[in-house]
């Protein structure tokens, strides 16, 4: 099946694209990735797959391939967009692709990711859909369950929030010439930094429902837990980006406590959307899963007012 870019114009080139994947300890799930990039409709020979480790403790599975290029960087600096940012500076193509390690990409992934790209105007930054699923198909835990309903809305954060998520991006690389790479010095929310700022510059992400991951949802609360403070850490991370004085300090602690007021808001209101709902929420799920974003909620409220306070991040001491 001839690709639409192909279509639309056939002298028009396939461009050479980096696929880039951080890993931390995660090595069985890389593979599978890696896997499904094999599967690609994508032409091999156009793209190349850059994996670089972040402080992996145990690197003894060894993952190689006949069918694809695969290189294989470390970068020291702990923080996957650190990681992110090395492979971008190796990187040979004139589209970097984003994803994560325990990500799974449709066998079109590529090829629909790129087709959106080339045929906006501009070559602005495209976000695929992620689709989150369960270690049982149709049949999710509680935990699971909330992150199908909660986690990876892609297409709102494109909409609302100017940016998309890194485990799935693609970005043409001269962008990052005029936009700068990554902020390493954060541990979340890097990809909603960035995507701020290339919007700010005159390159806004726009949302693509055919290029499509699959991504597995969290299934304890431990990693629920742990997702949430790591959020919850970036976030404060991105308010204390620039030092404010005077005025402007008062100004951006108003703004915090007026965040954290609307996400209890929102909280509020997915709460009743869930014990009222109709049919969307599995039986026997809705209390559960009410239970759950208000204890999410509550987890990044109490760690962001712990940050404020000067309290050490309890991110790092879950070891994330």
């Amino acid at each position: 099946m001839p690709y639409i870019y192909e279509e639309v114009n056939p002298k028009l080139k396939m461009p050479f694209v980096s696929v880039i994947i951080p890993v931390l300890d995660d090595y069985v799930r890389l593979k599978k990735c890696i896997r499904a990039l094999e599967q690609q409709d994508y032409p091999k020979k156009q793209f190349e797959v850059i994996v670089v480790d972040n402080g992996s403790k145990n690197k003894n599975e060894i993952i190689d391939s006949k069918k694809i290029k695969i290189v294989f960087l470390e970068e020291e600096k702990k923080g996957s967009y650190a990681a992110r940012n090395l492979g971008v500076s190796v990187s040979k193509g004139e589209i970097c692709a984003f994803t994560d390690a325990d990500c799974i990409p449709f066998s079109d992934w590529l090829s629909q990711g790129i087709s959106k790209l080339i045929l906006e105007k501009n070559c602005r930054p495209v976000a695929g859909k992620i689709d989150v699923f369960s270690k049982v198909e149709h049949s999710p835990n509680v935990v699971e369950f909330y992150e199908q309903l909660s986690a990876f809305r892609q297409q709102e954060y494109v909409d609302l929030g100017k940016f998309g998520v890194t485990a799935n991006l693609f970005i043409p690389k001269n962008i990052f010439d005029d936009v700068g790479l990554f902020n390493a010095e954060l541990m979340s929310s890097g990809d909603k930094e960035w995507g701020k700022r290339a919007h700010s510059k005159g390159y806004p992400t726009v949302y693509s429902e055919t290029a499509c991951i699959r991504h597995p949802a969290r299934s304890t609360l431990v990693s629920l837990k742990r997702k949430n403070l790591r959020i919850a850490l970036g976030l404060h991370q991105l308010s204390t980006i620039q030092k404010k004085r005077g005025l402007a300090f008062f100004l951006s602690k108003i703004r915090r406590a007026a965040r954290v007021v609307s996400d209890i808001v929102r909280t509020i209101k997915f709460v009743c959307q869930i014990l009222i709902g109709s049919g969307s929420v599995m039986r026997g799920k809705r209390l559960p899963v009410a239970l759950l974003a208000c204890y999410t909620r509550h987890i990044k409220v109490a760690e962001s007012i712990r940050l404020e306070l000067g309290f050490l991040p309890r991110a790092l001491e879950e070891s994330l």
